[in-house]
C-alpha cells in the first residue's frame, strides 16, 4: 500500500478491478448488446497496456526481486517461450518457409502469463478473491444476456438439454473456458455459498460436458477428500508428463488419415460409434490440414494451410516436434505440485488440451493462472466435509458427550 498526501493507495485492489474491467469488458463485448464493440475496444486496449501497467507497479512497489515458486514458475514459463521461439526458427530455417503467426503465437502463450503473475504478485488473497467474485458477477450477467436474458431458460428449454447427444441451447464454447475455471476456483476456495452456487450453475449452463464432469469431481474432492490439500507426489507428476507426451503421439498417430480408416473401421464394427463421433469431428479438420501440403514452420504455423485443428496438444507436436511437446506439457504440469487438487484440475486441463483447444482463449488462461497460482500460494479455510462432522452437524454430537 502507497500514499500520495493524505490518500492511501490499494495497489492490490487497484490491481484486482483493472482485472475485473479487463474479463468483464471481454465478457460484455460477447453479450450481444449495442455497446458490444465498446466494451471489446476496452479489452484490446486493457489487454495491450496491463503487462507494463503491472510491471510498473511491481517495480514500484518491490525495489529487489525475491526468489519464490511462483518467481520460479514465471522463468521457467519464459523459458518455455525462448525455447518454442528457437524451435520455430530452426523449422523456418529446415523447411525454408516464413512463419507469419510465430510472433502471435508466442504471445498467446506470453502475455496472458506476463499479466497473471504479475497481477497476482501485486494482490493478497482476500483482493483475489474480490477480483475473481467480480469476474464471476459480471461473466454469467454477460452469458445470460448472450442467451437472451434470464427469461429464456424456462422449463421447455431445459427439457431438450441431451448429455449424450451433447446438446443444449445454452451451450457456450466463449463462456466456457471462464466458467470452468472460476467453478474450480470457488468450489476451493467456497467462502461465500451464494458466490459459489452461482459458479456450479454458471459452468453446467455452458455445457462443456468434460467440464461439467470435472466440475462435479471437483464438488466431491473439495467436500469429502482430506487428502486434497495434501502435497502431490512428485514422481506421480513426472509420469503424468510422459502418459500425456506419449498420448498425444499416439493421438497424432491415429488421427493420420493414413491410419484414420482403420481406426474407423474397429470402433464401427465394436462400439458402432464412428471416429467423427468419436472426436467430434476434429479428424476431418487434421486430414484436411495433412492433405493440405503442411510443412512445420514453427508454433502456429498450421493456420497458414487450413483452420484451427481444435486439439491443442497434437497442433503443438505437428508444428514444434517432439521436444517442443515435452516442454509444453512438462511446464504447465508443475503447478500440479501444489496439492491434489490442483493436480486433478491440471488433469483436466490437460484433457481438454488433447482432445480440444484452449490455448488461444486468453481470458480463460488468464483465470487459470490466477487459481493455479492460487492453489500454490493459498490453502483453502473452509474444512473438508467428513461423516463425522457431517454427523455433528445434523444430530448435534459432540466429543465426549453422549446425546439422549
Amino acid at each position: 500500500m502507497g500514499t500520495v498526501g493524505k490518500w492511501k493507495i490499494s495497489w492490490g485492489y487497484i490491481c484486482a478491478s483493472l482485472m475485473i474491467i479487463l474479463l468483464g469488458s471481454f465478457s460484455l463485448s460477447q453479450a450481444k448488446i449495442g455497446s458490444s464493440d465498446l466494451f471489446s475496444w476496452i479489452y484490446n486496449q486493457l489487454y495491450k497496456i496491463l503487462p507494463y501497467l503491472f510491471g510498473g507497479i511491481y517495480i514500484l512497489k518491490n525495489k529487489k526481486i525475491t526468489r519464490t515458486k511462483i518467481f520460479d514458475l514465471f522463468c521457467m514459463g519464459l523459458c518455455m517461450i525462448g525455447i518454442l521461439c528457437l524451435i520455430s526458427i530452426f523449422e523456418m530455417l529446415s523447411s525454408g518457409r516464413e512463419n507469419p503467426n510465430l510472433i502471435s503465437g508466442l504471445n498467446i502463450f506470453l502475455i496472458p502469463m506476463i499479466i497473471s503473475f504479475l497481477a497476482f504478485a501485486l494482490m493478497d488473497k482476500k483482493q483475489i478473491y474480490y477480483m475473481m467474485t467480480g469476474i464471476l458477477v459480471i461473466s454469467f450477467i454477460a452469458y445470460l444476456l448472450s442467451l437472451g436474458g434470464a427469461s429464456s431458460i424456462t422449463l421447455k428449454t431445459l427439457q431438450t438439454i441431451s448429455f449424450s447427444s451433447s446438446y443444449s441451447p445454452f451451450e457456450s464454447h466463449v463462456f466456457a473456458g471462464l466458467s470452468a475455471a472460476l467453478s474450480a476456483y470457488f468450489i476451493y476456495y467456497r467462502e461465500n455459498k451464494v458466490i459459489t452456487i452461482v459458479s456450479i450453475l454458471f459452468v453446467i449452463l455452458t455445457f462443456k460436458r468434460a467440464s461439467v464432469v470435472f466440475a462435479l469431481g471437483f464438488i466431491i474432492v473439495s467436500l469429502f477428500c482430506v487428502w486434497k490439500d495434501s502435497k502431490t507426489n512428485k514422481k506421480i507428476v513426472n509420469i503424468s508428463v510422459i502418459i500425456f507426451t506419449v498420448l498425444t503421439m499416439v493421438y497424432a498417430f491415429f488421427m493420420n488419415p493414413e491410419h484414420i480408416t482403420k481406426l474407423n473401421t474397429f470402433f464401427v464394427k465394436y462400439f458402432n460409434l464412428n471416429t467423427f463421433e468419436l472426436t467430434m469431428g476434429r479428424n476431418t479438420l487434421y486430414s484436411r490440414l495433412i492433405n493440405s501440403g503442411f510443412i512445420s514452420a514453427g508454433i502456429d504455423s498450421s493456420w497458414c494451410y487450413s483452420a484451427d485443428i481444435e486439439m491443442d496438444l497434437v497442433k503443438v507436436y505437428i508444428e514444434v516436434g517432439f521436444l517442443g511437446l515435452l516442454i509444453v506439457v512438462a511446464y504447465f504440469w508443475q503447478f500440479a505440485k501444489a496439492n491434489w487438487y490442483a493436480y486433478i484440475y491440471v488433469l483436466s486441463i490437460f484433457f481438454n488440451l488433447l482432445t480440444s483447444h484452449s490455448f488461444h482463449t486468453t481470458t480463460g488462461w488468464i483465470v487459470r493462472y490466477i487459481l493455479l497460482l492460487s492453489l500454490l500460494s493459498y490453502s483453502s479455510e473452509m474444512s473438508t466435509l467428513t461423516l463425522k462432522s457431517l454427523l455433528k452437524k445434523r444430530f448435534g454430537i459432540r466429543k465426549n458427550k453422549r446425546q439422549f
